[in-house]
């Protein structure tokens, strides 16, 4: 089975935000591990992104910094794109609301839901990795990967307009490169 797009679901906590918002998407993908924790989920999923997008991070870092827009190593403290996923996880430095993991702030955690906040003056981003549809009997569950991204002006829709495409095909690539090394 490979990450397919969908709706929001009406179970993740961002179903009533994302009825405003400037832009939404989902895409969810059948996993086996019912018994890792979401925000391990979380890691094991960004954690795998692939060379190509990692060079496209790193120049999308440099054009953003000439507008005046934050780079995703501002947002972590100066640490390199996905470098603390990178490394073993850990959730004992995670595991708790308005902390920091990559260049997130995790706005909720409850037990099958994550909320990833990204908070600028161009746009508010926030991410939902949500474990629903649980099978008990056949030991499955979807894992979903929503964004809902609200803009404030102009420059986050420019933003938006060059970033979108390849977001769209990166988050299946990871849920696909995820499930198929069986991390979810």
């Amino acid at each position: 089975m490979t990450a397919t797009a969908r709706e929001i679901y009406p179970t993740s906590n961002l179903f009533e935000y994302s009825k405003t918002a400037y832009y939404t998407d989902c895409f969810a993908i059948e996993s086996t591990n019912l018994d890792v924790p979401i925000e391990e989920i979380y890691a094991r999923i960004f954690s795998a992104t692939p060379k190509w997008f990692d060079a496209l991070m790193t120049l999308c870092n440099k054009i953003v910094g000439l507008f005046g827009l934050k780079s995703t190593v501002d947002l972590s403290n100066s640490l390199t794109p996905f470098e603390t996923a990178k490394k073993k996880f850990n959730m004992k430095t995670v595991s708790s609301p308005n902390k920091m993991m990559d260049f997130f702030v995790v706005e909720a955690l409850i037990d099958n839901e994550i909320i990833l906040v990204i908070k600028d003056t161009h746009l508010d981003l926030k991410i939902s990795i949500l474990r629903t549809d649980i099978d008990l009997v056949n030991g499955t569950s979807t894992i979903a990967v929503s964004d809902v991204i609200h803009t404030h002006n102009l420059l986050g829709k420019i933003y938006l307009f060059f970033i979108l495409p390849m977001h769209k095909l990166i988050v299946k690539k990871m849920l696909n490169d995820a499930k198929l090394g069986g991390d979810i």
